[in-house]
């Protein structure tokens, strides 16, 4: 059995402090302190800690709102050895405002679920860490816009991580308990997205002399790393060119890729997240009256992404070039610019 709790200082900061107790709480051990860093003056103003323990591999995980000079926010800290030692604190969530957390663990993963320290209108997120607490992907909101949100509790159980929070009313007779009016996440954060993207496709170099801006479309799949902002994403797209100078060629390409993609490290909340992304593939090259070819490519460039409900819009631009050149002519380049959609 394992408590946690703040224990205030003169000037109103405080130490979070956890004992330990192998007999049902009859007796503790000392007490052991796994954050010193808050430089508060909310004196015993300030919300609990949240707290969730393995008797069996003896990790301990602890969640909650702390202000250090570093900056106000949700932390999270850990210990390895049965509460005997605390690793130091990783941020969650960076925000002013302070609110109550939840944490659970199961294995390697750890699930923490807050209240957004960063918005207006009351609101839960949750984070999840598959390398024991050590590392955290990106918060993302689980409550509705619509509602009040407050007071979360979080669950781990084998693939699903289900989160229950109380929504209140500004009308004090209408707030409805968390006994209530419980709801429930589905599977959190697949890292595996599908979804579609389309946009103009426009010639460079020589193969500007007889191609002209076209359009494209395509599909894609994309997987996301858990715990590092490292993706994989393979995609087929097809380029229609228009015609240049009456030439009545009307070159097309069907490509074949395999790129990698990294995201900018970023702190919730955000409402755009950049993206580089680049990796090479097939070719195949096709005109009016031409023979088909079929060659190696590669392509680089960059995003953003825009997270929403459930699916994600995406809009970037890369340059391709391929590598079909003959004597007396250059490789083949083009840039496309696209929009699309990631359903996950």
């Amino acid at each position: 059995m394992f408590a946690a709790w703040w224990s205030g200082r003169a000037d109103s900061s405080a130490s979070l402090l956890v004992a330990r107790s192998g007999d049902g709480g009859r007796s503790w051990t000392s007490p052991v302190v796994a954050d010193s860093t808050d430089r508060s003056v909310r004196g015993c103003g300030r919300p609990a800690p949240a707290l969730d323990a393995d008797s069996t591999t003896g990790y301990v995980h602890i969640a909650y709102f702390a202000e250090p000079v570093s900056g106000k926010g949700v932390f999270f800290a850990h210990s390895m050895d049965a509460g005997r030692t605390f690793h130091t604190p990783v941020p969650i969530v960076f925000g002013n405002n302070a609110g109550a957390v939840a944490v659970a663990a199961e294995g390697d993963r750890v699930a923490v679920a807050y209240e957004d320290p960063n918005s207006v209108q009351p609101s839960i997120g949750i984070a999840v860490s598959h390398t024991m607490g050590h590392i955290f992907r990106a918060g993302e909101a689980v409550s509705s816009p619509s509602e009040h949100a407050r007071q979360p509790a979080v669950e781990l159980r084998g693939n699903r991580i289900r989160v229950w929070w109380s929504d209140y009313s500004d009308d004090p007779r209408m707030a409805v308990s968390s006994s209530a009016l419980a709801q429930e996440t589905g599977t959190y954060g697949s890292p595996v997205s599908f979804g579609v993207m389309g946009g103009i496709s426009i010639p460079l170099g020589d193969y500007a002399d007889f191609a002209g801006t076209g359009w494209h479309a395509g599909g894609l799949l994309e997987w996301n790393a858990p715990t590092f902002p490292v993706g994989i994403r393979v995609e087929g797209v097809y380029h229609k060119f228009g015609d240049k100078d009456e030439l009545d060629l009307y070159p097309n390409i069907i490509a074949g890729l395999a790129n990698v993609v990294w995201h900018f490290p970023m702190t919730q909340p955000y409402t755009v997240r950049p993206y580089l992304i680049g990796g090479g593939g097939i070719y195949n090259e096709r005109c009016d009256g031409c023979e088909s070819q079929t060659k190696f490519g590669l392509n680089g460039g960059a995003g953003i992404s825009v997270p929403l409900s459930g699916f994600s819009t995406i809009v970037e631009a890369r340059f391709h070039i391929v590598f079909d050149s003959e004597s007396g002519s250059s490789n083949s380049t083009f840039i496309p610019i696209s929009v699309g959609l990631l359903f996950r």
